[in-house]
């Protein structure tokens, strides 16, 4: 009896812990490469509120730009910082709306805009302060939105996986004495 109620106190604050993590918003893994340059990309962005009915603000950003590390979301370019999780081609006609995601690697700010998808080959829209025409680039990509599954979903799994082993070990004792 003493076991079973460490056992669901463990896993009682288990549940609590990874609560409190997940209450940050869903987080989506944005790989981006251009095959005709060594420009890549792995960008991890957090879902804040809904903006409409497909779009959601951008809360926080990290990760890498070409071996540079993202301080933060920026509004260079006009970048209104929204998101779809839907995504082209399933529902929304793009990952970004035109105002694109804007944030900071190096020094630089950097925008990329959406990925319609009329094209074959999805693409963003550049725009560097390194150009100080404010040019921008229609640069084809490869972009790759994958969702990263929360750290709740984790702990539950795994207390799952624990208390399976526990049982599978104590069927496996009676067993033996029989």
């Amino acid at each position: 009896m003493k076991r079973i109620l460490i056992a669901s106190a463990l896993a009682l604050g288990l549940f609590t812990i990874s609560a409190g993590t997940a209450m940050a918003g869903p987080e989506y893994q944005v790989s981006y490469k251009v095959p005709s340059k060594s420009d890549s990309a792995t960008l991890f962005i957090t879902l804040g509120n809904a903006a409409s009915t497909t779009f959601f603000n951008i809360s926080s950003i990290s990760g890498t730009w070409d071996g540079h590390a993202v301080t933060g979301l920026s509004n260079y370019g006009g970048a209104d910082n929204l998101f779809s999780p839907l995504g082209a081609p399933k529902g929304a006609v793009q990952y970004f709306t035109s105002g694109g995601l804007s944030f900071v690697s190096d020094g630089l700010s950097i925008n990329l805009g959406g990925t319609y998808a009329e094209r074959k080959v999805p693409y963003v829209e550049l725009i560097s302060n390194v150009d100080p025409t404010g040019n921008f680039r229609k640069i084809p990509a490869i972009l790759t939105v994958t969702e990263v599954p929360e750290p709740g979903s984790f702990a539950l799994l795994g207390t799952g996986l624990l208390g399976l082993g526990l049982v599978l070990r104590k069927r496996q004792k009676r067993a033996s004495r029989a």
